[in-house]
């Protein structure tokens, strides 16, 4: 079994952490996942060997395996770096019994910062990318619940989508969250060069839930930017881009420093999860 090195890191600003470890890991990875790319390519009639294609398909599909649960059940895990899946807004809400590790107190008995003072407690708090990503890389394990252990972040199919398309706006892409019925996805919308040497439109689809990867070429004559801007008829699914391409939530994150510690513990589990 070939042995995979978990580097050591300087503390290292959020926004490179992600590009740092697909980059550590592009060859392996780009070789484990050789025959979903192929069918990827075979599917659109893209240019197989052209290193742009396989980047952008890639580092798409890498992200959305860090991060990933099975299903929609309470501390339902799944991706590299194991993030729990957690119902909000019913009753009772499984949320309340989530402890700080902190305080040692549960979600319900605590109350939330000024800027989600709207809410009675941080059980009901709707974890924005800023809070939801940050506490990906907190040093040591921020939460715990009697069903799953210890866990760093948590969220519901909204949560992790409007994580996931901020996330991958550090890397260039332009995506958009998706909402039908209860149940919610992201898109991404990128340029792929063809077998032909054109460029073509394919629609990433990323599902943080379901553990689910698909792609699709937008209608004809659609353009990205109407793409973009149309968010369907949910009432809540323009809040959710709002905030997945909010400029605010992206400034906070860029401030924040992934510490020695966490890198190595989530570069850790992500060779882990892909390679043994």
């Amino acid at each position: 079994m070939k042995i995979f090195k978990v580097n050591t890191y300087e503390p290292i600003a959020f926004h490179l952490f992600f590009k740092k470890l697909f980059s550590n890991h592009y060859n392996n990875y780009r070789i484990k996942e050789e025959s979903g790319y192929k069918d990827f390519c075979g599917k659109h009639s893209l240019l197989e060997k052209d290193s742009l294609n396989q980047v952008q398909f890639l580092q798409a599909k890498f992200i959305q395996q860090l991060f990933t649960s099975r299903y929609p059940s309470n501390c339902s895990q799944k991706g590299a770096l194991k993030v729990p899946y957690f119902w909000n807004w019913v009753e009772p809400n499984p949320r309340g019994e989530i402890i700080a590790a902190s305080t040692g107190k549960k979600l319900k008995d605590t109350k939330p910062p000024v800027e989600f003072n709207k809410y009675a407690s941080m059980a009901y708090v709707d974890r924005t990318p800023s809070l939801y990503l940050k506490d990906v890389v907190s040093e040591d394990a921020k939460y715990y619940h009697a069903d799953c252990d210890t866990f760093y972040t948590f969220g519901w199919c909204s949560e992790r989508e409007m994580s996931y398309n901020l996330l991958m706006s550090f890397f260039g892409y332009k995506g958009k969250v998706v909402v039908s019925g209860a149940h919610s996805w992201s898109e991404l919308w990128v340029e792929f060069k063809t077998t032909d040497n054109k460029q073509k439109s394919i629609l990433l689809k990323a599902d943080n839930t379901y553990d689910e990867f698909d792609s699709y070429e937008p209608d004809n004559g659609q353009t990205r930017a109407a793409w973009l801007a149309d968010f369907g008829p949910d009432k809540y699914c323009k809040w959710y881009n709002y905030k997945a391409r909010s400029e605010t939530e992206k400034e906070k994150l860029s401030n924040v420093m992934v510490g020695t510690k966490a890198s190595r513990r989530i570069e850790k589990m992500a060779v882990e999860y892909f390679f043994k």
